[in-house]
């Protein structure tokens, strides 16, 4: 919906069959600008939002070439590369002490340390039900993840979190194995879970205090607490993922190997 209503500022009643890879780069080069945001930052959209936007564009020409096109205007167009910034590892005796002061936070301790052992994704480890924890075949489920949405009729800043049961890729729907740790952490968080006694009805392994979805933001200060104690600098809970793949890659894992327990689409 952004898109379209991006579009419909730049092109207005444009008829859409006469626009070619000329219009479609001064649409991409407008976009670069300020005149192309609603927030009145005084920055254009970053190249980021710009080469997605370019990825649904490209793709629903290709779809309609023969029916409304004869041809997808966004192929020859040019646009600049985004910066993907180096993701943040801990090295061996960071992660030690990682692991010695995440235990320290009990409930979501645990979390950020199956993260830590898993690889999982944010949204993946916050979705979990107790029930996706099969511990006689010492595996882990991960069909589902948690993302935060800003609904497009909502105004301001209001945004909600929603469960979706198709995670990010087709790849991502995967059962994952549970090592002793893990198994460990997992006992002993659904232990506390029975213990405390509190309001579950979805019946979450990392449930807020209320008995709702834990707010991503929430598990990422966890992770600031923790870092802090640890002086470890630039940490967040995407960093857990890749720490867990570099030991995977320090001990010869198999890419083909990280590539299913991430959930990765391709090498």
């Amino acid at each position: 919906m952004e898109i379209a209503e991006r579009l419909y500022r730049f092109f207005g009643e444009t008829d859409a069959a006469v626009i070619d890879t000329n219009c479609m780069q001064e649409f991409f080069d407008w976009m670069k600008t300020p005149a192309a945001r609603k927030d009145h930052k005084d920055i254009g959209l970053s190249a980021k939002t710009i080469n997605n936007t370019y990825v649904v564009l490209s793709e629903f020409f290709e779809d309609n070439i023969g029916k409304y096109f004869i041809s997808n205007p966004c192929r020859k167009t040019k646009r600049d590369k985004a910066i993907v910034p180096e993701a943040r590892v801990l090295e061996q005796d960071e992660q030690e002490v990682f692991i010695r002061e995440a235990l320290e936070e009990r409930r979501l301790g645990r979390a950020l340390l199956i993260v830590l052992f898993t690889g999982l994704r944010l949204g993946e480890i916050l979705a979990f039900e107790i029930s996706d924890f099969d511990f006689k075949k010492k595996q882990i489920c991960v069909n589902k993840d948690l993302v935060r949405i800003k609904p497009y009729a909502a105004t301001g800043s209001k945004t909600k979190l929603i469960k979706q049961d198709t995670p990010k890729s087709n790849t991502s729907n995967r059962w994952i194995p549970m090592n002793e740790e893990v198994e460990t952490l997992a006992r002993a968080q659904f232990t506390t879970l029975e213990s405390e006694n509190n309001l579950n009805p979805l019946n979450l392994a990392f449930p807020s205090k209320n008995g709702t979805y834990t707010d991503p933001r929430t598990l990422q200060k966890r992770v600031d607490e923790v870092s802090k104690r640890c002086e470890a600098k630039g940490v967040n809970v995407h960093s857990l993922r890749h720490t867990f793949t570099t030991r995977l890659d320090e001990n010869k894992v198999p890419l083909t190997v990280i590539q299913s327990l991430l959930g990765h689409a391709s090498i």
